[in-house]
């Protein structure tokens, strides 16, 4: 059987560095040695849910524009010091040339996790540190530090750094994947995604890599795979991300960078990160000596989201996680699709858990042009719990009693919000092949 090539995690759109938007430009390649990989700019945490506020609060969306060609590219990253965003090194680096892009092309989004939202804060960059240990032939050492032009209210999140971190590494672990890209639909999302996955073991990483054409550090390097459920992963518009852990404290820390992975976004091809523990000690001394030369780089310790940052060097109080023992509000709530159709989901009064669920959905079909129905799942189903690995979400793969498939997500905030995702498919003699694709819905407490 044939494996697919792997590619980083980059994507080309239109996006103006000022304060509109415009609609994507088709997906553009940027390119690195054929005998490694094709590095394609890597649509949205595939299979992900949009985050909800007050989450991921330490993530960065990097905007570059080539000031000679016009192209613009979109990468996410973090915030590890006040006036510091890592990145992928891919991201800060010309392919064709091997030069460093230049710091007056990028764009930096925080405080908001809508890039498009009027209370975020778009800093200019003045400076890119790349790694001095990044190998663009073999992807080694794939990351980058923007320094900004002024500092951000963000919180910084810590790197693996500590021996207790390494147990968030070890094969087996849930961690979580954050970024923004292209939608399925070939558009930026506005709202940040995020997704569950698992931590993969070395050797199999090593495997999966040199199946796609790529090398493998496990000393430098790191692969998950959402086993067994192969619903969520990293594609295109992701790279720089950051892949969290929780601490015992329940703090995050950010235990690795997102690099590369399959071509089409497979969700049973493991994803691939720069270990952060291989690159905080570079990021610690690059952050301490921005600070030593003025440039307000401040500690790298994490902050807290403050309207006025603390003087440079000043120690921050460590950023406050999601909060996932809030529950949802227990009651109706009533939505819409993108499909245009209604949708009512009900959360049962222990607001643990949905206790049912009715929707629309069209379906294309090969024999036939399009088909409507109405379905309520929740009826005569077991009940969907609430469960904490999705936030305040659920998530749950049913077949109904003609046949047809369901995957069924979503996830809550604790003002009485919702939103997620529907996917079904169903055959018949009659109509051929019918699926809905991809359909997002949200819907606000009645």
């Amino acid at each position: 059987m044939n494996r697919l090539r792997l590619v980083a995690a980059v994507i080309v759109v239109a996006v103006p560095l000022g304060a509109g938007q415009a609609a994507a430009a088709p997906v553009k390649q940027r390119t690195a040695p054929s005998h490694i990989l094709d590095r394609v700019e890597r649509p949205l945490i595939v299979g992900g849910l949009p985050a909800s506020p007050g989450t991921f609060s330490m993530m960065a969306f990097v905007v570059y524009e080539d000031s000679g060609t016009g192209d613009i590219f979109v990468c996410s990253g973090t915030v590890v010091a006040p006036t510091v965003v890592l990145t992928a090194g891919h991201c800060a680096l010309n392919d064709e040339t091997g030069a460093a892009d230049v710091p007056a092309g990028y764009a930096v989004v925080t405080g908001s996790l809508d890039w498009t939202s009027p209370v975020r804060e778009v800093s200019a960059v003045t400076r890119t540190i790349i790694n001095p240990a990044y190998d663009p032939a073999t992807g080694d050492g794939d990351a980058a530090l923007l320094v900004l032009a002024s500092p951000t209210t963000a919180p910084a999140v810590p790197l693996a750094a500590d021996p207790g971190d390494l147990g968030l590494m070890q094969a087996g672990s849930a961690v979580q994947i954050a970024g923004w890209g292209l939608t399925l639909a070939g558009t930026i999302p506005d709202q940040l995604q995020w997704g569950v996955t698992t931590v993969q073991t070395p050797s199999s990483c090593s495997v999966e890599a040199g199946a796609g054409g790529a090398s493998f550090d496990p000393s430098a390097q790191m692969c998950t795979m959402d086993d067994p459920a192969f619903a969520d992963a990293t594609c295109n518009g992701d790279s720089g991300g950051p892949l969290l852990g929780r601490r015992a404290d329940g703090t995050w820390v950010e235990i690795g960078v997102t690099n590369f992975g399959p071509t089409d976004c497979s969700l049973h091809i493991p994803d691939f990160f720069a270990r952060a523990d291989s690159i905080s000690p570079w990021v610690a001394s690059a952050i301490q000596s921005l600070s030593g030369s003025g440039a307000g780089a401040g500690s790298g310790a994490p902050s807290a989201p403050v309207g006025t940052p603390p003087p440079p060097g000043t120690p921050r109080p460590a950023p406050v996680p999601p909060t996932w023992s809030l529950k949802p509000l227990a009651g109706v709530y009533r939505g819409r699709t993108s499909q245009h159709f209604p949708l009512t989901v009900q959360v049962a009064a222990s607001r643990t858990a949905v206790s049912s669920l009715s929707f629309g959905f069209t379906l294309s079909c090969t024999r036939h042009r399009r088909v409507s129905y109405r379905i309520s799942p929740g009826r005569g189903h077991l009940t969907w719990p609430l469960k904490q690995q999705h936030g305040l979400g659920f998530d749950d793969r049913f077949t109904d009693s003609t046949g047809e498939h369901y995957e069924v997500k979503g996830s809550f905030d604790s003002t009485g919000s919702a939103a997620g995702f529907i996917s079904t498919a169903w055959r018949s003699r009659r109509l051929g092949t019918c699926r809905s694709g991809l359909v997002s819905w949200s819907a606000r407490a009645s």
